[in-house]
């Protein structure tokens, strides 16, 4: 099977909350993002299997979409990032 090419773009202010979020619950920054992001992928259908990476945009490159082939999803939103 082959595998689907996942881009994952979050914008600063995203990445900043998920960050500050797992540091107050004590919880490893990146583990804590990276399953963020497989759980709203699997909300989306997406096999997070095929998730490859994530990038943190600069300021200026902020955008506010998830990229998935030719499909657009809009950015995490605070209650799919929040338990």
């Amino acid at each position: 099977m082959k595998k689907t090419r996942v881009n994952l773009y979050l914008n600063t202010e995203d990445y900043l909350q998920m960050k500050h979020l797992a540091e107050n619950q004590g919880e490893n920054v990146s583990l804590f993002i990276r399953q963020a992001i497989r759980d709203f992928l699997i909300k989306h259908k997406v096999r997070s299997k095929d998730v490859m990476s994530y990038q943190v945009n600069s300021s200026a490159q902020d955008t506010n979409t998830l990229k998935v082939d030719k499909s657009s999803y809009d950015a995490l939103d605070e209650d799919q990032i929040r338990y």
